[in-house]
């Protein structure tokens, strides 16, 4: 089975060397090697842990799982605390900490963590684009002709359903829950928009000072 990195995003093959498992009960904690060669099951024990040694920048990330019962809805990252993509410091700090947390709070709430996908992208547009309304829906009219359809009908997406974690219904027996894979999926929306409009313009300019540097390095060999 294929793994993934979270500190360096790399692919890691699973074998003794970098993935076990431990799992704990009240009374015991046992490896999962035990399981396979002793008489326990998986099913005796309440919590898994996962420890994972990177082959590619030897760091060792931690999560733990519920096993069974009242324990299945556990699944949190302990070392690092979220799985969040490591975003590039020429990024603005305020956008990377607020996905930052909202990746390390959807397991806890998952509409909070809507809520701060909302923050992060209407940062996003008002620091990219240089445009600031008085509303997200209104700063995202704003920029319909600078993207396709598609990135505006699934900006006003996202903006909605972090609507849904920041307001209560009129109807306030009326509850719209936000689930952890939905806040999930907002935050790949915004791991998207981060890659489209901040790297890809960095490396683009990158790209182009190398070829100017070429340019010009070209032209004064050819005078001298």
């Amino acid at each position: 089975m294929k793994l993934k990195c979270p500190f360096c995003d790399h692919a890691v093959a699973e074998t003794p060397d970098t993935f076990r498992q431990n799992y704990i009960n009240f009374y015991d904690a046992i490896d999962t090697l035990y399981t396979i060669h002793g008489t326990r099951e998986e099913s005796d024990y309440d919590i898994r842990i996962n420890k994972l040694r990177c082959s590619h920048c030897d760091r060792t990330s931690y999560d733990v799982g519920g096993v069974h019962g009242e324990y299945t809805h556990i699944q949190l990252p302990i070392h690092p605390l979220s799985k969040a993509k490591q975003l590039p410091e020429y990024i603005p700090a305020v956008l990377r900490e607020d996905y930052e947390e909202a990746y390390r709070i959807v397991h806890l709430s998952p509409k909070a963590s809507a809520t701060l996908s909302r923050r992060c992208l209407q940062g996003m547009i008002r620091d990219f684009f240089e445009i600031s309304k008085t509303s997200l829906h209104d700063e995202i009219k704003a920029i319909e002709g600078l993207i396709s359809e598609d990135q505006n009908s699934v900006l006003h997406s996202l903006r909605k359903i972090g609507n849904v974690g920041a307001h209560l219904e009129k109807d306030v027996n009326l509850i719209l829950d936000v689930t952890v894979e939905d806040a999930g999926k907002l935050l790949l929306v915004l791991e998207y928009f981060f890659k489209e409009w901040y790297v890809s313009k960095h490396e683009t300019q990158e790209l182009f000072s190398d070829i100017e540097a070429i340019d010009k390095d070209l032209q004064e060999r050819r005078k001298g």
